[in-house]
């Protein structure tokens, strides 16, 4: 009597990764070549339910065909004012970003131009007579020069 092989080796012999060994065995023995053909069949049938499941299910699937409507004058009209009406609303905030980029400039400009007025203003001696002033002893120091 033989032992016959386990089903972990039928099941390697089934997928045709067996050893020689196994395959010997399987050439001798009818038992365990019967058992590996029924596996296979096995196999076999449980692909071919797959496939026809699979083929009776895209069947009967409803398939989304979009036909394209003819392109009409009106309807070329429509998207091209759709078209320009996106291209202006999105040249808005170009426009508002470049005035604000202005008014901010021009902000700065009069800032820098009232400092220069209030400059000329808060002199306590004309500008005319800055020249005679240098010629004065300065507030600060004595002949001794020691701070007053």
């Amino acid at each position: 009597m033989h032992d016959h092989l386990t089903y972990d080796q039928l099941t390697r012999a089934t997928i045709g990764d067996c050893t020689t060994q196994e395959l010997q065995h399987l050439g001798e023995c009818s038992v365990c070549s019967a058992e590996v053909v029924t596996m296979n069949e096995s196999l076999l049938g449980f692909r071919d339910a797959v496939l026809n499941w699979t083929h009776s299910q895209t069947k009967s699937a409803p398939r989304l065909v979009l036909d394209a409507a003819p392109l009409t004058p009106r309807r070329t009209l429509r998207w091209s004012l759709a078209a320009a009406a996106v291209a202006l609303v999105m040249t808005i905030p170009i426009y508002r970003n470049a005035a604000e980029r202005q008014r901010l400039l021009q902000e700065a400009e009069d800032t820098r131009l009232l400092e220069q007025v209030d400059l000329q203003l808060s002199r306590v001696v004309p500008g005319p007579m800055e020249s005679l002033v240098t010629l004065l002893p300065n507030e600060k120091s004595t002949n001794d020069g020691e701070p007053r």
